[in-house]
């Protein structure tokens, strides 16, 4: 599986997906923080899957504010 390795000023995050534009998208995103090699442990281990989205599981909550691309 894929990974990239993250370097947070010492909090170690490996991302492990099977999707590489997943992962792709934030090496972009984080790119100041993407490394290579580290000698120290990761801190988090994070798995990333790319499926559609279960709406039915979020809770119908009352809207306070709309703009053109949320809703808050």
């Amino acid at each position: 599986m894929p990974i990239r390795v993250f370097d947070f000023y010492g909090f170690v995050v490996r991302l492990e997906s099977d999707s590489v534009q997943l992962l792709d998208d934030l090496a972009r995103d984080f790119a100041f923080f993407l490394t290579e090699t580290t000698t120290k442990p990761e801190s988090l281990l994070l798995q990333g899957y790319l499926q559609a989205p279960d709406f039915g599981s979020i809770p119908d909550l009352p809207v306070h504010s709309v703009s053109p691309r949320n809703l808050v």
